[in-house]
């Protein structure tokens, strides 16, 4: 939807390019530059939001960043009915134990009621597998069982695997590098970024146009331990 909307409102100042791995981030001219296999771009101000590619492309980067895989199965219950929105809740259980975290939410759009344990394994990001193996699906049907029996041998819909780019205070990181002031970094935000996208949106335009911005953003910043 955010694809389209650039493409709907940017006009012909938006081109987008699908499909186009950047290779290497290029810092050493006057201005900052993306290198791809048929491209090299240079621009005033460069944003980069590369997930769990952040620390490949900004060796530099002032934020250590772990990328672990997070696994993501869509249960479907006998009677969907007791598991839909406005019956059924969002769920978050954080137990004693550092993996002993699990969330979950109501079916939505047929999909399913998503279940899955929080956070997961380091992962190359270039070497993640799809396949999520009985082991965790066994790990995820123990939690059910124990506090949503109903749902504990529900048949499994469809599954997903995704990258948390993880710092180590799990917080957000939205700054320009302290080395570069045309340079914005949108990552890592620990697995929770997407969900604040058009916020997150809204503070690169700020400072990628002004320099600074109105909202109250001093705790993302990159490498100082707080306001500067």
């Amino acid at each position: 939807m955010q694809v389209k909307l650039a493409r709907q409102l940017g006009g012909g100042r938006t081109r987008i390019l699908e499909r186009t791995p950047v290779r290497r981030i290029d810092l050493d001219g006057e201005r900052p530059a993306v290198v791809t296999d048929e491209h090299r771009i240079i621009g005033d101000r460069l944003i980069v939001a590369a997930g769990a590619w952040v620390a490949r492309l900004i060796p530099d980067l002032p934020v250590p960043v772990r990328v672990t895989r997070q696994q993501v199965l869509y249960f479907r219950p006998a009677d969907p009915s007791r598991f839909q929105i406005g019956r059924f809740p969002v769920f978050i259980y954080k137990g004693h134990g550092e993996d002993d975290a699990f969330y979950g939410m109501p079916d939505f759009l047929g999909q399913g009621v998503k279940a899955a344990r929080h956070g997961g394994p380091e992962v190359d990001p270039d070497a993640n597998s799809p396949v999520i193996g009985e082991a965790y699906r066994s790990e995820v049907r123990r939690f059910l069982r124990d506090h949503i029996p109903a749902l504990a041998d529900a048949a499994i819909g469809f599954t997903e695997v995704c990258l948390y780019t993880v710092a180590p205070d799990e917080e957000f990181h939205v700054d320009f590098l302290p080395i570069r002031r045309d340079v914005l970094v949108a990552s890592p935000c620990s697995g929770h970024g997407f969900k604040f996208s058009c916020l997150i949106g809204r503070v690169l335009a700020d400072l990628a146009t002004t320099g600074a911005t109105g909202l109250p953003v001093d705790h993302w910043r990159l490498g100082t331990g707080g306001p500067r």
